[in-house]
């Protein structure tokens, strides 16, 4: 920009009014602008035209619940739920296995919680709506011809069947579908409570 005619300047200031120069050339409009008072109140016209302009766009309302939806995720990003805050709650279908729900996604129909099975516990062959895991914490079970323990991992596809029991009881940790159907009819499809 070193030498370059005031016209040159003059050329200039709208694509600075609009932040479209490089920091160099934009400081050398801010020097010239010191020297030129016609051109400092001409650049100081054009950035008020600028800062004006998304005021002259029509408005556009936001999509309806939007502002819900963010509140709800906002109040969402973390939850901890501590150990003395663990509601243990029978499950209404296999005696004596009790359930303490970690979270609950109504959305995706997705849960997470921990499982606690009495010795002598099998639970009812099921469909898995979408993909189970469950992660063994304490104890032993048995799924299909494998017997897990303590630190191994179970993931099961959507779609398969199972009937997982345990012999000398176990703990585990499930994260699986809310609609999960069982394959004995006389059995209703288990949703958790919310």
């Amino acid at each position: 920009m070193n030498g370059m005619s005031d016209e040159g300047f003059y050329d200039l200031a709208p694509l600075a009014a609009l932040g479209c120069l490089n920091e160099t050339d934009q400081e050398a409009l801010a020097d010239y602008a010191t020297t030129d008072a016609d051109f400092a109140q001409e650049l100081a016209a054009l950035q008020e035209v600028v800062n004006a302009l998304p005021y002259t766009l029509p408005q556009i309302a936001p999509p309806s619940g939007l502002r819900e939806r963010l509140q709800a995720r906002i109040a969402q990003e973390m939850t901890v739920v501590r150990a003395e805050q663990m509601i243990w709650e029978p499950h209404p279908v296999v005696a004596g296995l009790t359930i303490a729900y970690l979270h609950r996604d109504e959305q995706r129909r997705l849960v997470s919680a921990l499982v606690r099975c009495p010795p002598h516990t099998a639970y009812p062959s099921h469909r898995h709506r979408g993909f189970e895991q469950i992660y063994i914490l304490e104890g032993t079970l048995q799924a299909g011809d494998r017997l897990c323990g303590v630190g191994d991992f179970i993931h099961a596809n959507g779609g398969s069947i199972h009937a997982p029991s345990t012999i000398e009881g176990c703990l585990f940790l499930v994260h699986t579908s809310m609609d999960d159907e069982y394959i004995d009819g006389d059995l209703e499809p288990f949703a958790p409570a919310v």
